[in-house]
């Protein structure tokens, strides 16, 4: 038969008695699973706590309520203005009368001309040369 190692303490010295040695070692051994089984993490996963300034964000609310402001401003603008058209029965002139000009008229106008004389120009020739089928042939 193999020997069995020697039965030591903590200290790592050899022990007179081996079964009240090996006893302390289990005991020990047992606290220690019981301390890890009873261990608490030490890690925080709590949230932030949070802060009320960042909370309420305050720049946000008065840039929203001057936002309103103006909104009713505008919108008591135009109910001031509709009451005054229905005080005058819709007396509004919204007639857009005005001659419709295009902004190249010029240009165009100029362009037109140009192509006409060059019409001219190709007719007179045209109506200058003389033909080259004689219709008597086809006949």
């Amino acid at each position: 038969m193999a020997a069995m190692p020697p039965v030591k303490a903590k200290s790592g010295f050899p022990v007179s008695n081996k079964l009240l040695q090996k006893r302390w070692n289990d005991k020990a051994y047992h606290l220690h699973q019981q301390k890890v089984a009873a261990m608490k993490a030490d890690l925080d996963n709590k949230s932030p706590k949070p802060y009320q300034h960042i909370r309420l964000r305050l720049k946000k609310l008065l840039i929203e309520e001057e936002r309103q402001a103006q909104v009713d401003h505008d919108n008591r603008k135009l109910l001031d203005r509709m009451t005054q058209i229905m005080k005058k029965h819709g007396s509004l002139d919204n007639w857009n009368n005005y001659p419709r000009r295009s902004l190249n008229y010029y240009k165009r106008e100029k362009e037109a001309e140009r192509i006409a004389l060059s019409n001219e120009l190709i007719k007179s020739r045209l109506l200058g040369v003389q033909p080259s089928y004689n219709i008597n042939k086809w006949e």
